[in-house]
């Protein structure tokens, strides 16, 4: 297949390829047509490369020109259904010159390996990564599930923890109940009856022990003088004359002498 390459100056140099559309035969097929490349001359010294790339948006690796400026058509070019190709000239003196993309295509074909079809390498490729998305999130799936399995025992673990604290609070309310009411009852016992004093408790007295200090300070204290035994004083009520009121005074029976009772007074 011969490819004219087409030096053209119309406001800007341009390089156009005839034709520009290559029909590639079957898919897949390889070794059966060789693309032969009329370049121009400003490409002599140049090393030519054939850019590819694919309707699936795969960028190939470029493909150098032999000799003859011919490129034999493999799997390369026919290992899917079409795409876009470019030429690009380079030489050592920093010229650089591309040619305008063209398009190629392929037929497809029918499988021949058992009926199965022969899936193109990027196809494969995608399948494979779509595998392992699907193996990653299932472990994330489980990892997730460990996850909740282990808070979920926690919890659980929590709970009981709570229901025997729980337990033990009921167990101390009914015990503070029951001495509340035996209070109670108590408390109705020493109530006292109608018109009667209520009962005052009977407090037992602590006895104190003297500290050291004070027992020092009542050593040190002075002996206190021996305390006079009582005498009783006599009186002599002869020489006493009451005088007074015959009315209000009682007559004695004797002048000078009085009663118990009045002798009390002096």
């Amino acid at each position: 297949m011969k490819i004219q390459i087409i030096h053209r100056a119309c406001g800007g140099t341009e390089f156009l390829p005839q034709p520009s559309r290559l029909h590639l035969g079957a898919q897949n097929a390889e070794g059966v047509d060789r693309l032969q490349f009329q370049l121009p001359e400003s490409w002599a010294d140049c090393a030519i490369a054939l850019y590819l790339r694919r309707s699936d948006g795969t960028q190939l690796a470029p493909v150098p020109l032999d000799g003859d400026a011919c490129v034999t058509v493999d799997r390369r070019l026919t290992g899917c259904t079409g795409g876009q190709w470019m030429l690009a000239a380079v030489s050592g003196s920093g010229y650089t010159a591309y040619t305008r993309p063209g398009r190629y295509d392929t037929y497809a074909t029918l499988p021949t390996d058992g009926g199965s079809e022969d899936l193109p390498p990027t196809l494969y490729e995608q399948f494979v990564a779509r595998v392992l998305e699907s193996a990653s999130t299932a472990a994330t799936a489980a990892q997730s599930a460990s996850a909740s399995a282990e808070r979920c025992t926690s919890s659980a673990a929590q709970a009981q923890t709570a229901a025997r604290q729980a337990s033990t609070s009921s167990n101390a309310a009914a015990g503070c109940a029951s001495r509340a009411e035996a209070a109670a009852a108590r408390a109705e016992e020493l109530a006292p009856a109608d018109g009667q004093k209520p009962l005052r408790p009977c407090l037992f007295p602590v006895r104190s022990f003297p500290s050291a200090q004070s027992a020092a300070r009542r050593r040190s204290r002075p002996a206190a003088a021996p305390r006079r035994k009582a005498v009783p004083i006599h009186f002599d009520t002869s020489r006493f004359l009451l005088q007074g009121n015959q009315d209000s005074l009682r007559p004695f029976e004797r002048h000078g002498q009085c009663s118990g009772a009045q002798q009390a007074l002096f």
